[in-house]
Parts: structure tokens; C-alpha cells; sequence
């Protein structure tokens, strides 16, 4: 997609996941990522560890930080906000 497209299409998102690995790179891209979903108003789901994310999460209100990437956490986040649980994604760490 062209620059000016992205934020036609993540009008389109009712969630933004990205999870990465914590690193040098992963610093820079997690904040572009972020940054792209916060501006067109989608929730976030991602992981700790990646820069300033899980703290800009918490603080403003902009999604979920997954402590782990484990299994049960995913299963966890697949039956509350993709099967129906609710909208109002709130504010946190979930551990």
C-alpha cells in the first residue's frame, strides 16, 4: 500500500496484534507499528519488552500488553476480544 492509503485501511482493523521480539530493531518498528494504530484509533495487542510500547499502552489507555507469549495467553485474547468479549479494550498488562 501506498503511504497515503494506510490509514484508509486500518480504518478497516477492530484490533491491531504485533508481537515482536525484543531488539534493537524491533524498538524502532514497534513504535512505527504502534503509532499507526494509535493515530487511527485501533486497539493494540502486543508484547513486553519492545521499546516504550507496553508503557505507552498503559499509560494512554491504547491496548493490552501480553507479559509472555505463551499459549494460554493467546488462547485468553482469542476468547475475550476476537470471539465477542467486548470493545472497550481499556488499559493494562495481562500476566
Amino acid at each position: 500500500a501506498e503511504a497515503e492509503d494506510v490509514p484508509r485501511w486500518l480504518s478497516l482493523f477492530r484490533l491491531g496484534v504485533f508481537c515482536l521480539r525484543p531488539s534493537y530493531a524491533a524498538k524502532a518498528s514497534g513504535l512505527a507499528k504502534l503509532g499507526e494504530f494509535l493515530a487511527a484509533g485501533v486497539p493494540v495487542v502486543t508484547n513486553t519488552g519492545v521499546g516504550d510500547v507496553d508503557r505507552i499502552l498503559t499509560s494512554e489507555r491504547g491496548g493490552l500488553v501480553l507479559s509472555g507469549l505463551t499459549d494460554r495467553e493467546f488462547c485468553l485474547l482469542d476468547n475475550y476480544f476476537i470471539r465477542g468479549g467486548n470493545d472497550d479494550f481499556g488499559t493494562g498488562t495481562y500476566r
